[in-house]
């Protein structure tokens, strides 16, 4: 969905671009006509001249706020991928330690700010917050050696590197079957 609305928002950028151009080049025009034919050319370029130099100073401002809009949705993709990244790394090390029950329990709350499930008509919904990044406190050293065997086991994928892991929610529905 934040891709499609970046691809949206650079489409319209473009065609903001493209009519701004338009725009200028017609002022540039109206210059050389003034240039040419001086006092008898102004009175009825006057008008023409304001409309066109409104309209180039309301396409700078669409093209200011497409570029905000743009890079904001830019930084949203960014922060899926540290999501998706960050739970890709949290299943390894579930993976990795599904006979450690222990070592699972003692490493969510480095991963999760809190956990709330809601409950309504036989249905209900569980919410995790993960922290803006995987807390680690010095003396984690069972976490980091887990760490350092996912990132090794990856050879280099991007969920092993050395990147922010996360920013913002994720929250999971679950039904009453479960």
């Amino acid at each position: 969905m934040v891709s499609e609305t970046s691809g949206n928002l650079r489409g319209d950028l473009a065609r903001v671009k493209e009519h701004l151009a338009l725009v200028r080049g017609k002022l540039s025009n109206m210059v050389d006509i003034l240039a040419e034919k001086g006092k008898a050319a102004m009175a009825s370029l006057a008008k023409k001249l304001e409309e066109l130099e409104a309209e180039r100073e309301e396409l700078e401002r669409s093209e200011s706020r497409l570029k905000k809009e743009l890079e904001a949705e830019e930084c949203q993709i960014l922060d899926a991928h540290e999501q998706l990244r960050t739970l890709s790394l949290f299943r390894e090390l579930v993976e990795l330690n599904e006979n450690h029950p222990e070592r699972i329990k003692a490493m969510l709350p480095r991963f999760m700010d809190y956990v709330v499930w809601r409950e309504e008509n036989g249905a209900g919904t569980l919410e995790v917050a993960l922290f803006p990044r995987l807390f680690l406190a010095p003396e984690d050293l069972t976490l980091k050696m887990m760490l350092k065997e996912v990132v090794d086991r990856q050879e280099g994928d991007a969920c092993g590197s050395a990147m922010s892991l996360v920013r913002g929610r994720v929250s999971i529905g679950v039904t009453d079957g479960i």
